[in-house]
Parts: C-alpha cells; sequence; structure tokens
C-alpha cells in the first residue's frame, strides 16, 4: 500500500495500492457506509491528485458497505456536459462494488485482506456462526499473530453496521483475540467516556431545570457541544450560585 497523503488539498482518500508485480499500477479504494451526493467528483478528484503524486495510471474503486450508502446517482460514471453546445467536459468511469450483493462463501475464501467483508455480504444470518468459525480458522492459520484481533475488530465494527448489537456481541463473544485488540480496547474506552459526558450532561439539565426552568433550543444546543466531563462538572457545581441557564453558561471556572 502507498499511503499517498491528499490532505493537503482535501480529506485522504481511503487508500491507494499499488498493484501488479512490477508495482508500475495504482488503485484508489474508497469506501462508504452512507450516501454522499458530492461522491462521484471526490473520486476524480482523489484520481487527478492520486495521478500527480504517483505518476502512475490507477482504476477506482467505490466500495459501498450497505444499502443506505447506494443512489441511483451512483451508477459508475461522473459525466459534465456544455450547457450551451452539449459537448463532454469531463467524463470519468469508476467501479461500484456493493458489499451486500456478493457472496459471504467467497469472500471468506479471498484475500485476508477482504475477509471482514464476508460479514455484511449477502448471507443468512443464520449462517454466520460457520462463517466465524471459518474465519477464526483462516485467521489463525495465515494472519500474522499481532493482527487478528484487529481482524476481528473490524468485522465487530463492520456487523454493526447491519446487525442489532446486542446479536453482534452474542455472536462474537467468544473471540479472545479482538478482546485483547488495542484498536478494540480503545473504543470500549471512548465509548464509556462518551457514556461518562452523557450522563454529566443529563445531570446538569435536570438540575438546570429544575432550578431555572426548561432551557431553549439554542441553550440545549450549547449543552451539547460540551465535551468535557470537567466542565460539566464545574457546570453542575456552579448552577446554586446563579440564577439562570444565560449566566451559568456566560462563563465557566477553569481547573488548573
Amino acid at each position: 500500500m502507498c499511503n499517498a497523503d491528499l490532505s493537503t488539498v482535501t480529506s485522504q482518500a481511503d487508500a491507494i495500492l499499488l498493484i501488479g508485480k512490477k508495482r508500475k499500477r495504482a488503485a484508489h479504494v474508497e469506501i462508504q457506509a452512507s450516501f454522499d451526493s458530492t461522491i462521484g467528483i471526490r473520486i476524480v478528484m482523489y484520481y487527478a491528485l492520486g495521478f500527480k503524486t504517483l505518476g502512475l495510471p490507477m482504476r477506482s474503486y467505490l466500495i459501498l458497505l450497505r444499502p443506505e450508502a447506494d443512489h441511483s446517482s451512483i451508477n459508475g460514471i461522473v459525466e459534465h456536459v456544455d450547457d450551451e453546445d452539449q459537448s463532454t467536459i469531463l467524463r470519468f468511469q469508476y467501479r461500484v462494488i456493493r458489499v451486500w450483493q456478493l457472496r459471504a462463501k467467497d469472500l471468506i475464501e479471498s484475500g485476508l485482506g477482504v475477509l471482514p467483508l464476508a460479514f455484511i455480504a449477502d448471507i443468512n444470518p443464520a449462517d454466520l456462526p460457520k462463517l466465524v468459525r471459518r474465519a477464526k480458522e483462516r485467521l489463525e492459520g495465515e494472519a500474522e499473530p499481532g493482527t487478528i484481533g484487529e481482524f476481528w475488530t473490524s468485522i465487530d465494527i463492520l456487523m454493526g453496521l447491519k446487525y442489532e448489537r446486542p446479536f453482534v456481541t452474542e455472536l462474537l463473544k467468544g473471540v479472545r483475540a479482538m478482546k485483547e485488540s488495542v484498536t478494540y480496547q480503545g473504543i470500549l474506552q471512548e465509548g464509556e467516556a462518551r457514556g461518562e459526558i452523557r450522563g454529566r450532561r443529563a445531570s446538569l439539565l435536570k438540575l438546570g431545570t429544575n432550578l431555572f426552568g426548561e432551557p431553549e433550543p439554542a441553550t440545549q444546543a450549547r449543552l451539547q457541544l460540551i465535551d468535557s466531563t470537567d466542565k460539566l462538572d464545574d457546570l453542575i457545581l456552579r448552577c446554586v450560585h446563579v440564577s439562570s441557564w444565560k449566566e451559568l453558561l456566560g462563563k465557566t471556572s477553569r481547573r488548573p
């Protein structure tokens, strides 16, 4: 993989891969989990910037992870036509891959890089336990030991796009390697932190409503932007020293 950083102009492309034995060709891969009306022109832009950076011809691929990312306008072609003479200004082609239309049994036996996609591909949910067992066999036999947990974390995240969380948790509960994954632990820690923030914010809203009345929509919006437990704790303590939402949010004390 060649990590061609295009972020000086725009956000970084998902991935640019050097392919072929002599690595004289490249593929740009863009992954979408939700619909983006600008995706076509973004792919064109990434192609141009990638070609400028690498000096290699590229093929562009758009991977749609779920039907919610699809739209009738996503047809593999970006075409701009002059309004006056109807001449073609731009015509660019890219390939669209809709993961839910691919067969899971094909993906699970392909390269390890696409193995996680099998879990959101075309498969009967009743066959998912069998897919877990096959993935475990392949990862334990073929993957580098230090990467196995990251594979399972990817599978967990992808399945969350398609299935309810209790179902995913039950399906993967015996996968120890995922629990040991640094990425998975980071996700858990982030979830715990968000839970603490939501709890503090709910306490502040309840206390403030009792003291000052129901906050206006603009005030509620300001509260939603506060993402620090320290700041929320300060506001909770200040509630008894002020007489309105406006006074409370006007300024907050700073902890050293």
